[in-house]
């Protein structure tokens, strides 16, 4: 199953959570071939942390 960035995008505008937000994001990030260093940067956590996400 192929999820596209504008899936993210779109749940990252609906939400009113902060730190979902930034979740989203950094997935949205990686989807648009973004390394995952680059997600953790965007997701205000680890690397670690988001390979617990992926």
């Amino acid at each position: 199953m192929t999820i596209r960035r504008s899936c993210f995008s779109q749940l990252a505008r609906q939400t009113k959570d902060t730190d979902q937000i930034r979740r989203l994001l950094a997935l949205a990030a990686i989807c648009d071939d973004g390394s995952r260093s680059d997600a953790a940067r965007t997701g205000g956590g680890t690397l670690l942390i988001v390979q617990d996400w992926v």
